[in-house]
């Protein structure tokens, strides 16, 4: 919600992106220097606009409100499987870009890199697993007590290329601050703390590939910098 301080901010805003709406809609049809000057004039506009949303974000903090919060959790991850051949654990770090929302009710992540496992022994040779996310990634964040639930679908591309056979996976997690119960582990989360650590667990089973129908855990623990 924006304080009624800085309702006059948010207006000036309105009025320029609808300025720019209407030379946006002006563009098609135009060439050389016609269209470069509508061009000119269009960013100009953005230029604006980029400022008075700053203005307002500071305007919404000086009278007590709340903004969106990006944010960068750094995690490590623990990977296990019931399959045999890979039964793990396999482990990872990476930088994950999340977003709140002002209410802090809503945490989407924006970037997951992908990460990769160490080489390790199959039947059919050394293989690397590269995980990145295909799916989900919007959850619930509460905030006063810190639980979250992270709904994550997973791509698990196996280095090793059979001929006439799918060896990748899928996996989707309900990732959370609470606790889950697997036949290969039970697994307990933490809830964000007041230092920004948390730890989200998850258990499901594999679709596709060398994987399918096989358990999986997954565990990520680290530091929300800067926190909510």
């Amino acid at each position: 919600m924006i304080p009624k301080e800085c309702e006059p901010i948010n207006v000036k805003i309105q009025e320029l992106n609808a300025q720019k709406k209407e030379l946006q809609a002006d563009l098609p049809g135009l060439a050389g220097a016609q269209k470069w000057a509508l061009l000119q004039q269009i960013s100009a506009l953005e230029h604006k606009i980029t400022t008075l949303k700053n203005q307002l974000n500071s305007c919404i903090v000086t009278y007590g409100g709340k903004i969106p919060l990006k944010a960068t959790f750094n995690a490590a991850f623990t990977l296990r499987t019931s399959y045999p051949d890979a039964k793990g654990p396999f482990f990872g770090k990476t930088a994950i870009s999340v977003w709140f929302n002002d209410t802090r009710t809503i945490i989407q992540v924006t970037k997951f890199p992908p990460f990769k496992t160490p080489p390790f022994d199959t039947p059919v040779g050394d293989n690397i697993t590269t995980v990145t996310m295909s799916g989900g990634g919007i959850g619930s964040f509460d905030s006063a007590n810190g639980n979250m639930n992270l709904p994550i679908q997973l791509y698990l591309d196996q280095s090793i290329d059979i001929p006439f056979y799918t060896e990748d996976s899928s996996i989707t997690f309900n990732l959370t601050t609470g606790s889950v119960k697997s036949p290969i582990g039970n697994l307990a989360g933490s809830p964000l703390d007041a230092q920004g650590h948390i730890k989200l667990v998850g258990a499901s089973t594999f679709s596709d590939g060398v994987l399918d129908k096989s358990i999986g855990t997954i565990e990520i623990s680290g530091l929300i910098s800067p926190h909510p």
